[in-house]
């Protein structure tokens, strides 16, 4: 959606090309008139280049007198502006003002200052990359150690359908029947990577 910042330019394009159909059409006459000794090509040459060269030549006239106005215009205001007159803040809006600088106060002196003056503490990833690999076996032995009671309880919790059931089926979970588009089987294992 266009906006009104729009319009200087489309109308300074409908301005340049009514210039260029005009100057086209006045040398055109020029053309038949008074230049049929020459060559084609020059005529040619003339009834296009010099409306081109005319519309350059008004154009940057134009923005000349448009610069120069601007100009005078801002040079006129700056000498006969005067400063405005800055609103007195009524009693209220002092009071008001007040009123949040005690409260900024306030905040500032009730925050303790290790709040202030945080600091995350240093940590050695290379001890904590140490202690999960020296615990990796410890758990990959639990982890072996449930798998049977994980593989009982989960065969006696479910169906005769393990996998994904699709939309429209049901399965029978800890004797409930679950609505299709669900995942229903032995949860994943536990490696040493987690």
């Amino acid at each position: 959606m266009r906006g009104f910042s729009d319009v200087p330019s489309i109308l300074k394009f409908f301005r340049i090309t009514f210039f260029l159909v005009l100057y086209f059409f006045l040398c055109m006459v020029v053309v038949t008139t008074m230049l049929q000794g020459w060559p084609v090509g020059a005529q040619m040459l003339f009834a296009f280049g010099v409306p081109v060269i005319l519309v350059w030549w008004q154009e940057k006239r134009r923005s000349r007198k448009v610069a120069a106005k601007a100009q005078a215009e801002a040079s006129s205001e700056t000498r006969t502006s005067r400063p405005e007159p800055v609103a007195r803040p009524s009693a209220y809006d002092k009071r008001i003002e007040r009123e949040h600088e005690r409260t900024r106060e306030a905040n500032a002196s009730k925050a303790p200052a290790a709040v202030q003056a945080y600091s995350p503490p240093k940590q050695d990833y290379d001890e904590i990359v140490r202690a999960g690999k020296s615990a990796a076996p410890v758990l990959a032995v639990a982890a072996e150690r449930n798998q049977p009671l994980r593989a009982v309880s989960s065969t006696s919790a479910r169906s005769t359908k393990s996998g994904w059931v699709p939309y429209g089926e049901t399965a029978s979970v800890a004797h409930r029947n679950i609505g299709g588009m669900v995942y229903v089987g032995t949860p994943p294992l536990l490696n040493i990577h987690g």
